[in-house]
């Protein structure tokens, strides 16, 4: 059983109300959902700006069901981050409080939606359940064997990781994993081919040095290959240790669309995948205006 909490951003950059929008956008494949919230006084917890002076004090903000992320933050609080924000700590902390263990007064105060946020989902959708402190947030991955990690149905849920080492293959298949991504691993350029040629994928992480056929070649023959009239080439997202101008010039010639440095971090590697859901989902918006 799934639960949702709409999330309300008071402050911030535009930039990082964007970050933050593509962030939670993941977190629709997992027990525990949070997704933002326009308007504050209808969500369900609150981030806040507290390098605003002016925002500790604000009407809007509930301290019990507010995460303050900067300087300052009022007795309390939920919770208190510094800048800048680790978003893998953000969802780690928000998991915490709605999970075993929470604080009772925490666990109360958001084991229910707020007074409005009720009202609206009484008209439009269900309430998040209540009882989330008597379950833990993330459950463990069932083991479905090395090369898949079971996902949730979804477009963009079949990703393709392309790396002979088997350290990188098993960090991205945790992560992406863990956000209900089925997570397929090929170890050479050649077995990547295979793959693309028999299923599609909305992501190909591919690593450049690879014994036989190397990531370039690899990149170039998915990105030029024929699909069907309703089916895309995948982004391609190319591992490597290297950052110059020249190795970017190269992938880009070869058509890769974006870039993760090794030692491979979370944080960008999300933010690859959360960019495209929110570029999807503004495609989409625009096709269904362009219907009416």
């Amino acid at each position: 059983m799934e639960s949702r909490y709409r999330v309300g951003i008071v402050g911030f950059s535009a930039f990082e109300r964007a970050t933050l929008d593509a962030f939670f956008r993941l977190t629709a494949r997992r027990a525990v959902r949070y997704e933002m919230e326009p308007e504050a006084r209808l969500a369900d917890l609150l981030l806040v700006d507290g390098d605003v002076p002016a925002l500790i004090t604000d009407p809007r903000v509930v301290p019990a069901r507010s995460v303050f992320v900067g300087r300052d933050s009022p007795p309390g609080a939920l919770l208190h981050l510094p800048r800048p924000l680790n978003m893998m700590v953000l969802l780690r902390k928000l998991d915490q409080k709605l999970s075993v263990g929470a604080a009772p007064a925490a666990a109360a105060a958001l084991s229910q939606p707020s007074p409005p946020a009720a009202a609206r989902a009484a008209q439009a959708s269900p309430a998040p359940a209540p009882g989330l402190a008597l379950r833990r947030a993330l459950p463990p991955e069932p083991d479905t064997g090395p090369d898949t990690v079971p996902g949730a149905g979804s477009s963009m849920d079949d990703i393709l990781v392309v790396d002979d080492s088997d350290i990188a293959l098993r960090f991205m298949a945790e992560v992406l994993g863990r956000y209900g991504f089925d997570v397929h691993l090929a170890r050479s350029g050649e077995e990547a081919l295979r793959r693309v040629s028999e299923q599609h994928f909305e992501f190909v992480f591919m690593d450049v040095n690879m014994p036989g056929m190397n990531g370039h070649q690899t990149t170039k023959l998915i990105k030029n290959a024929r699909y069907e009239a309703n089916r895309r080439p995948p982004t391609v997202v190319m591992l490597t240790s290297k950052d110059a101008m020249a190795d970017r010039l190269r992938g880009t010639l070869a058509g890769c669309d974006a870039y993760l440095t090794k030692p491979l971090q979370r944080e960008p590697l999300l933010k690859i995948i959360g960019d495209r859901i929110v570029e999807e989902s503004a495609q989409q918006t625009t096709q269904n205006a362009s219907l009416r």
